[in-house]
């Protein structure tokens, strides 16, 4: 499959959405991230039948919405101290759907990082280090 369709397909995908987005009054959907999504959903499925054979696309696209998520999760304040668990989880789950296998050292590895950093949350001597966690993408 030639990458203009693709990156042709992501083009129209996006005015789709916003078409949706305003029949619909959605204020959470965002057209970029979800012309993104399907884009590669479908190419995934397509990758599945043996029709798509470019994983760095796919990569790259799933990396995205991996990131876009991240950040469409990081607008509530409740999660701050979670932004490593979350970006691992979500870029973990992309590799994983990329791949199509599952590592069970990576989501041991997931396990681990999450029940640390929750332990870690209930840590009065850690407030500094709290604090530093939670504006550590602030002011950079």
């Amino acid at each position: 499959m030639n990458d203009l369709i693709v990156f042709g397909g992501i083009v129209v995908l996006f005015f789709g959405w916003l078409l949706v987005k305003s029949l619909t009054k959605s204020h959470g959907l965002c057209a970029i991230c979800a012309s993104t999504t399907t884009t590669w959903l479908g190419l995934l499925g397509l990758r599945f039948l043996g029709l798509y054979e470019n994983d760095i696309l796919l990569a790259v696209l799933l990396g995205a919405s991996a990131t876009g998520g991240y950040y469409w999760l990081g607008k509530s304040g409740n999660f701050a101290l979670y932004k490593l668990p979350i970006f691992l989880s979500l870029i973990v789950g992309a590799y994983l759907i990329a791949w199509w296998q599952v590592s069970w050292t990576l989501i041991l590895l997931i396990s681990v990082v999450w029940i640390l950093f929750w332990i870690f949350s209930f840590g009065a001597k850690n407030k500094g280090l709290l604090k530093k966690i939670i504006e550590c993408c602030k002011n950079w």
